[in-house]
């Protein structure tokens, strides 16, 4: 989940070199849309596996 969380990160950074305009159809753009459906089904998982308990 890290290794993704930290690709994702560069890949947004590439989005971030054409910030005002970003082309809907570019591979970046696409690429992700993708990983951050990626990474949030990755930490959905583990929190669902994982019970951490709220300290109140």
């Amino acid at each position: 989940m890290i290794g993704v969380g930290l690709f994702t990160n560069l890949v947004y950074f590439g989005l971030l070199q054409t910030f005002p305009y970003i082309l809907l159809t570019s591979p970046n753009f696409i690429l992700s849309c993708v990983l951050v459906v990626c990474n949030h089904y990755l930490a959905f998982q583990h929190f669902a596996e994982e019970y951490y308990p709220f300290a109140e």
